[in-house]
């Protein structure tokens, strides 16, 4: 049985039209209709979501009233069973029917509540869901570092900036060191849940605290940009200035855009679907010939894999939107990148501009553009590496190789972009030069990052590969 009530109600009509359309359909072809009738039946459920979104704004107050309790209760139901099946990783939530059902229901429930009350439980909702996917000791763990880091805000070390950021680094410090107590007794997996919450939550806890500093911020406003987990958490998550999500979500009436979101859950279907259809892995790359058949695939693992990234982003940004939450935008636009800038500004871009805010800014920006991006460069290769230790039982330093290259190369080919002057422009041949030279670049990200954990073993063999060297 799936973990998704709602295709569990549908089972056997899927069944009636999958049989068939198997027979048309070469035996190759069986995943990829499989997949579409995962992504279309989404695609149904977020129609039906966002045409009751519509219904509702225009009822009259009594028929709105009555149908956000209806909302309420079936939302309170879906938690329930999603709480009771919760699926395999937390990935798996943006392609759920019965989750999406949960974000869009939960939305228009909310939607006319005080801001207090809406804010309240959303927070509650995104808790309960993060705890789902990871652990108790997590969330209090975690959780309490930042609370307690927030609290310091309130006593005397607010009027003495460098021992507050020196309290508040040995509170996160201390999480992550907690993590590895946890990974050497019940193994990386356990370690994993605790540290894997800690890289998402401790960057948003890190600019909450530098936005907070400057004014006071309501506590529930802290509380729910710290929890709300669409676009949050997992392997798709980029972590949001607090400043931005604050000027979007938290000081103005919530907007439910049901047309925007369905708009953004069709584009992210088709592209899911596109990529889940094309069977690519880093291992082609690896039994490729040379240099000359390897490139041509691994740029096509790079397209596959951005065009998966741009898919699930779309998923999660429509599931937000039915919560009445915007996102910033993330992985948009990775195919057509021209340089550098523009590909790190595109792959998962609210990091990239978290660290901006965060680093670059603050450091004195294009005054000394090259430490500056050096230093942006260094954090985010430090954000990567500290969850390889969790990837496996046999950690060794050797390990952080494929990160720390991945990070040098980029970060070189953001450095040459600033300070090299422009290319001639040499009008479409130019253009597409320059296109396929960042999908070539782009396509170093899937690669590198591929060779963490167990898959490091495997390593070395990438050189030869695409280098033509040692063969």
């Amino acid at each position: 049985m799936s973990p998704d009530l709602l295709k569990n109600l549908v089972v056997s009509v899927r069944a009636a039209i999958e049989a068939p359309a198997r027979m048309l359909v070469p035996p190759q072809g069986h995943s990829a209709l499989g997949h579409l009738l995962d992504l279309g039946g989404l695609l149904g459920v977020a129609a039906l979501v966002a045409a009751i979104g519509i219904m509702h704004r225009r009822l009259p107050a009594r028929g709105a009233a009555a149908l956000r309790a209806i909302c309420g209760l079936v939302a309170i139901l879906l938690v329930g069973w999603l709480v009771r099946h919760p699926g395999a990783s937390f990935d798996e939530l943006c392609r759920r029917w019965d989750h999406l059902a949960l974000a869009g229901l939960s939305g228009i429930a909310l939607q006319s509540a005080p801001p207090f009350v809406r804010k309240l439980g959303l927070t509650v909702l995104s808790l309960v869901v993060v705890r789902l996917y990871t652990s108790w000791a997590a969330v209090l763990g975690v959780g309490g570092a930042c609370v307690l880091g927030t609290l310091l805000l309130y006593g005397p070390l607010r009027d003495r900036p460098g021992l507050l950021a020196a309290a508040q680094a040995a509170l996160l410090l201390a999480a992550y060191v907690w993590a590895l107590e946890i990974r050497a007794v019940q193994g990386p997996y356990a370690g994993l849940r605790v540290q894997g919450l800690l890289a998402f939550a401790g960057l948003r806890q890190i600019s909450f605290l530098v936005e907070a500093r400057r004014a006071r911020r309501p506590l529930i406003d802290y509380a729910l940009y710290l929890t709300f987990y669409p676009g949050a958490f997992g392997l798709f998550g980029g972590p949001e200035v607090f400043a931005e999500f604050s000027r979007r979500n938290l000081v103005r009436a919530a907007v439910l855009d049901h047309r925007r979101a369905l708009r953004r859950i069709a584009r992210g279907a088709v592209q899911m679907w596109i990529a889940l259809s094309i069977p690519l892995s880093v291992d082609q790359v690896l039994t490729a010939g040379g240099p000359l058949t390897a490139w041509p695939v691994a740029i096509a693992l790079f397209l596959r894999t951005a065009v998966g990234l741009m898919g699930a982003w779309d998923l999660i940004d429509g599931t937000a939107l039915f919560y009445g939450v915007q996102l910033r935008a993330n992985f948009r636009g990775l195919v057509g990148c021209q340089n550098p800038s523009e590909l790190w500004w595109a792959w998962r871009g609210c990091l990239t501009n978290g660290l901006v805010q965060h680093v670059y800014a603050p450091l004195g920006a294009r005054r000394h553009a090259t430490r500056n991006i050096t230093a942006a460069f260094a954090v985010s290769f430090l954000w990567h590496a500290a969850g390889v230790p969790f990837l496996s039982a046999d950690f060794a330093l050797l390990q952080l190789l494929p990160v720390a290259l991945w990070a040098a190369v980029n970060g070189a080919g953001v450095l040459l972009h600033v300070d090299l002057p422009p290319m001639p422009d040499w009008g479409w041949p130019g253009r597409l030069l320059r296109t396929v030279a960042m999908w070539a670049l782009g396509a170093l990200t899937p690669i590198l990052l591929h060779f963490q954990g167990p898959a490091f073993a495997r390593f070395p063999e990438v050189f030869p590969v695409l280098l033509g060297i040692g063969r």
